[in-house]
């Protein structure tokens, strides 16, 4: 077993009918203004660390050249010339800028979908992968894939990742969108329900969760689900469910 925590702070934004129709992406640079315009006096900016994280895994969440996209970002602080970190707090209600700073393109609004109870910037996450492997059987037993989530073929009794020798060391791929067979050596785990959600240490702005994962009905994406005790439900590149320890 292999566990991945990306620690990060996140936030919270829509697609909206003034925006560009800009998709955001990992890499990009986000930022928002005092006067809401591309060139103002920037307030928060931050780099995008994943993929966004999308809200249903449905398409339309994900549709941001129809301006209907509902995300969460996980953010990389970003630094000055001087070395210390620029604010990173994205305030509810402002216009969020995607791209180079002083001429990004408006990628929507830094909120929440009505009704949600969500909080709109959140300071620090926890983000879990887990991923299974084994050493079982010869090679001609193995046939590895692009599919990040299966494991056995019962009608072939094939393994469908392939084996992890106790000689060797591998780790799987940054993103598992990238999967392929040759190094499919992992399977990820989802997860199913809440962990301890009623515990108090899953309330506030800093909480733990665990992550599965599934394939995404967009090529070339996959989905990272995360569900709060309220019911909101995120995803992109892994499936799971909020908890805590």
């Amino acid at each position: 077993m292999l566990v991945r925590i990306i620690e990060a702070p996140s936030v919270s934004v829509l697609s909206t009918a003034g925006s560009t129709g800009r998709e955001i992406a990992s890499g990009d640079t986000v930022y928002t203004t005092g006067n809401n315009s591309p060139s103002g006096s920037v307030e928060a900016i931050a780099l995008v660390k994943k993929n966004p994280v999308y809200r249903t895994n449905n398409l339309t969440a994900r549709d941001w050249s129809g301006k209907r996209a509902e995300a969460v970002l996980i953010l990389e602080p970003v630094k000055d010339s001087n070395g210390a970190i620029r604010p990173h707090v994205f305030g509810q209600g402002k216009t969020l800028f995607a791209g180079a700073e002083g001429a990004g393109a408006n990628a929507g609004v830094v909120n929440t979908p009505p009704g949600s109870t969500d909080i709109v910037y959140r300071d620090r996450d926890q983000w879990i992968a887990v991923y299974v492997a084994d050493p079982t059987g010869p090679d001609s037993s193995r046939v590895p894939d692009s599919n990040p989530f299966n494991i056995y073929n019962s009608s072939t009794g094939q393994y469908q990742r392939g084996r992890i020798l106790r000689t060797s060391v591998r780790w799987p791929v940054d993103d598992v969108e990238n999967t392929v067979a040759a190094n499919d050596f992992f399977t990820v785990v989802r997860f199913g329900s809440f962990v301890n959600s009623a515990l108090p240490s899953c309330r506030g702005q800093r909480r733990l969760g665990f992550a599965g994962a599934w394939r995404d009905e967009l090529p070339g994406r996959l989905l990272f689900e995360r569900q709060h005790r309220s019911g909101t439900r995120y995803a992109e590149i892994f499936e799971s469910r909020r908890g805590c320890l």
